[in-house]
C-alpha cells in the first residue's frame, strides 16, 4: 500500500543499495509508488 511505499521511498533516501531494491518493487507496486517516488526526487534536490 501507500505506507509501504514511503517506508521503501524513505529507506531509498538513506542509499542507494536501497533505490535498487524499490526499483524491483516497482514491478509489484505499479502506479502506486510514483506517490513517494515523487517525494524521493525531492529529497535528491
Amino acid at each position: 500500500g501507500y505506507g509501504a511505499g514511503l517506508f521503501w521511498g524513505r529507506w531509498g533516501i538513506m542509499g542507494r543499495s536501497g533505490v535498487r531494491v524499490v526499483e524491483e518493487w516497482q514491478e509489484w507496486w505499479g502506479s502506486e509508488i510514483i506517490g513517494w517516488r515523487e517525494i524521493w526526487l525531492q529529497g535528491e534536490q
